[in-house]
């Protein structure tokens, strides 16, 4: 009875995570987030059911240890990205989504030192 008890707790617990933004405390699920922005002591978390990202006063080193590596990779000094919510990689960026009446949500010069770890074999994605 505990064992099950505590698979469904763990469940619940890997499904987002709570972060402090204008004085609330939001529940953001893994599942909605495209990608998440670093600047200096605050995160931009930019997701698929807003246009508008949520801004949170954390590093982005202290939210990289709170989110599953089989999801997120960082990319770049200053942005984590969804792995499932890659559309393609070109040569100088990551575009994120699907494409919607106002175009694509790309990631500009976010590739650099990172782009051979997104394209191992182990890290490929089947949209």
């Amino acid at each position: 009875m505990t064992e099950s008890k505590s698979n469904s707790e763990s469940v619940q617990e890997n499904v987002g995570i709570f972060v402090k933004s204008e004085y609330r405390l939001l529940h953001v699920l893994y599942d909605d987030m495209l990608y998440i922005e670093g600047l200096k002591d605050y995160v931009k978390i930019y997701t698929e059911s807003s246009l508008k990202p949520i801004l949170s006063l954390m590093s982005l080193k202290s939210l990289e240890e709170e989110l599953p590596s089989e999801r997120f990779i960082r990319v770049h000094r200053s942005y984590i990205i969804h792995l499932n919510k890659i559309s393609s990689v070109d040569k100088n960026r990551i575009i994120i989504g699907k494409k919607t009446d106002s175009g694509w949500r790309d990631l500009p010069q976010t590739v650099s030192f990172c782009y051979q770890k997104i394209t191992k074999p182990s890290a490929i994605i089947h949209l």
